[in-house]
């Protein structure tokens, strides 16, 4: 009785995973078109950060210009 429990636990525990590739009658194919997408979109994000991290320090300097105009016309 304890021996049919367990094969039958072990039976269940190699056909019920939540993973399809665990079944070798149904094996996971990768497309690699997403693949590529992915690896591009990871090359792309660092020089996307790079520019908005430009455009940043560009606004912040023209934030900073208009605030030296702004105290030199406050002053005359």
């Amino acid at each position: 009785m304890e021996e049919e429990k367990m094969n039958l636990r072990l039976n269940m525990d190699a056909g019920s995973g939540s993973n399809p590739g665990d079944n070798p009658t149904n094996p996971v194919i990768l497309d690699f078109d997403k693949v590529a997408e992915k690896e591009k979109a990871k090359a792309e994000l660092p020089k996307q950060l790079q520019d908005r991290c430009r455009w940043l320090e560009e606004k912040f300097k023209a934030m900073e210009s208009v605030d030296v105009i702004m105290e030199l016309t406050l002053k005359i």
